[in-house]
């Protein structure tokens, strides 16, 4: 009966410590640093990089890894070559010592968390050919310029979100939205390049970038939605495209020193009442209109709104 107890034990144990585990093995970069990895197709022999622990617990008795980080393109483990796909969901969740990560060539996705809160990551090198950046996958870090892949399809929710040393961004010609709440509260973002791609800027995609002070949205973009450059502070003049559609409810409220908004649309765009609220120091808008109501503003020397 002892026996039988303690062989119970034991596996008791083995188990529990295989659930902690969230990889099929790790290898050692050509740097000396311990990653983990999941297998995605054994056919097509593929991986993953993972966290090591237990979801909620993500690196919990595992060595973060810090400084600079290769992500190689292969590994090999018990005689098989595999090929590096993916950045999996929180891999390197507040990771806060690294600094710099360099993305092999075979990566062709991050997934969402991937390196959130890596508060001193100042430096991402990715290969073109990667299409996915996902959900806050770099939120709460330290870039002050990043270059973006060319072959990227969209800028995922929160992606950039509170990116305080963030100041200047190029949006890849691929790209044709920009996802909610993708670059807010970046309060240090001074240029946004948009390219002749982009369709859509959605909710709350710029809000609180309050070092922004001139945008020009280019002649392909049909909505920009609720609150999209809310509270841009230092917004003083904005070129909307002749292609725009629809601007939602606070899109551009409490631009407090926006003076200039001009648009020449074919068709009109619908405003809703809040579109340009409180910007109290607007002196000119000349914008072909559809659908306004009032205005909560004290717009006080001209205003050319064409209704239609």
């Amino acid at each position: 009966m002892k026996r039988v107890l303690l062989i119970m034990v034991l596996f008791a144990i083995s188990f529990a410590g295989e659930a902690q585990q969230n990889y099929d093995f790790s290898a050692v970069n050509e740097t000396g640093v311990s990653l983990y990895y999941r297998i995605t197709s054994d056919a097509n022999k593929t991986v993953e990089v993972v966290y090591p622990h237990v979801e909620g617990d993500y690196w919990g008795g595992y060595t973060k890894p810090t400084g600079s980080l290769i992500i190689p393109s292969s590994v090999t483990h018990d005689g098989v070559d595999y090929t590096v796909v993916s950045i999996g969901e929180f891999a390197f969740y507040e990771c806060t010592g690294l600094t710099a990560v360099t993305v092999g060539d075979s990566v062709c996705a991050i997934y969402s968390h991937a390196f959130f809160g890596c508060s001193n990551l100042s430096s991402v090198e990715m290969p073109d050919q990667m299409y996915i950046i996902g959900e806050s996958a770099f939120a709460r870090t330290a870039f002050t310029e990043i270059v973006l892949p060319s072959g990227l399809l969209y800028i995922d929710e929160a992606c950039f979100m509170e990116c305080n040393s963030l100041v200047l961004i190029t949006i890849p010609e691929n790209v044709t939205e920009i996802g909610r709440m993708a670059f807010l509260n970046c309060h240090s973002l001074q240029s946004v390049t948009f390219n002749n791609s982009l369709q859509k800027i959605w909710d709350s995609a710029f809000e609180n970038c309050s070092s922004l002070t001139e945008i020009e949205i280019p002649n392909s973009v049909a909505q920009i939605r609720w609150s999209a450059f809310r509270n841009c502070t230092n917004l003083t003049s904005v070129t909307l495209p002749n292609s725009i559609t629809s601007i939602g409810s606070n899109a551009f409220k409490s631009c407090s020193s926006l003076t200039d908004i001009y648009c020449e649309a074919i068709n009109a765009p619908t405003i809703t009442n809040t579109s340009f609220s409180l910007c109290n120091s607007l002196l000119y808008i000349h914008i072909p209109c559809n659908g306004l109501a009032s205005y909560s503003t004290n717009w006080s020397t001209y205003i050319d709104l064409l209704t239609i």
